[in-house]
Order: structure tokens, then C-alpha cells, then sequence
């Protein structure tokens, strides 16, 4: 293993502690701790930790340390404010032109291909719940399935909407009515 561990700067102190209290690590009380300390603290404990990592929450995109120290590595992709905005007016555009019955009168597009154009650019950005909504509304229009447009999640959130979807298709409670004759007693 590495001497030098390199954590990127830009993870911020909540998701440091909280991947702490997620996981098997004995850092204790990790949110009273300054970033920096966090960061030294992290690096010291995977140096000398001879126990693998187990985390307990599986919205995360790694599993063991070794995926740990190439995720902490890279800075997370964030985006401005203004990238976000432009991104987001340009979903509701889609998701307007497809409310309103595909009907360009009513758009900012002139044709089916602009519409493929906005989005093919704005898949890239797949963890903003706005462009998904877009993406799966335009492709309700798409017959093939080989050119449907596939939103990019990050593994982060790819994770969290499988756990959404698992709990929503099996732990939610559903009313199943049954036809027929019932005697009912009450004792």
C-alpha cells in the first residue's frame, strides 16, 4: 500500500462525517473535529488500519478501501449555480414542449431533432431530477429502444434510486381486494 494517501480538498465535512458514522471506522464523534483534522484523521486511520472497511449505507460508490482512497482522491463534480439554472430551463423547456402535446406552437423548438439536440446535451447531467423528467417524457415519443436517451447518474445516486425503487416495490404496504362472500364475526 501507498505511504501518501491524497484526499481531494473538495469534499466537504458533512459527507466526511458522515461516510465516518456510515462505516466500521473508530473515529469517534467525527463532526466535532475541523475539516483539516478530519482529513488527517482519515488518512492516518487507512494507513494503519489492518481491518477491512465495511460500510453500512449502500448509496455509496465504493465498497472496500482500496475503492475508498481512488474515490476520496477525486474531486466530486459540482456544478455552478449558472450551469444548474441553464440546465434546469432547458429541462422545463422539454418537459413543457411535452406537456403541451408535442406541439411546437407552444415551444421553443421547431422540430423533433432540436428537441434530441437539448437532450443529448443535458444527459450528462442525470443527478438533477429535473432532467431526468425531461428525458423520460421525450422518450415516451421513441418507439426503438436502442435510441432512447439515457440519463448519467453519478454511482451516489444511481445507488440512493435503486434503494427508492427496492423499498417503494416491496416494503410499501398495498390494498389487494379480493372477490367473493365474507363472514365477518365480531366476538
Amino acid at each position: 500500500m501507498d505511504k501518501e494517501i491524497y484526499i481531494d480538498d473538495s469534499h466537504t465535512k458533512c459527507f466526511l462525517a458522515q461516510m465516518i458514522q456510515n462505516s466500521n471506522m473508530d473515529i469517534y464523534q467525527p463532526y466535532l473535529y475541523t475539516k483539516e483534522k478530519l482529513l488527517c484523521m482519515i488518512k492516518n486511520y487507512i494507513l494503519t488500519c489492518n481491518h477491512e472497511l465495511t460500510f453500512y449505507d449502500n448509496t455509496y460508490p465504493f465498497t472496500n478501501k482500496q475503492e475508498l482512497i481512488l474515490f476520496l482522491g477525486e474531486p466530486p463534480y459540482k456544478l455552478t449555480t449558472s450551469e444548474r439554472r441553464q440546465i434546469n430551463q432547458v429541462a422545463k423547456s422539454i418537459i413543457s414542449f411535452c406537456k403541451s402535446g408535442y406541439n411546437f406552437n407552444k415551444s421553443k423548438f421547431n422540430s423533433f431533432d432540436d428537441v434530441r439536440n437539448a437532450c443529448e446535451k443535458i444527459k450528462d447531467h442525470g443527478d438533477i431530477f429535473c432532467v431526468r423528467t425531461a428525458l423520460s417524457l421525450f422518450n415516451l415519443t421513441i418507439d426503438k429502444q436502442e435510441d432512447k436517451i439515457v440519463p448519467k447518474l453519478s454511482p451516489m445516486i444511481h445507488n440512493k434510486l435503486q434503494l427508492k425503487n427496492h423499498y417503494r416495490n416491496n416494503c410499501i404496504p398495498t390494498l389487494q381486494i379480493k372477490r367473493g362472500t365474507f363472514l365477518v364475526v365480531f366476538d
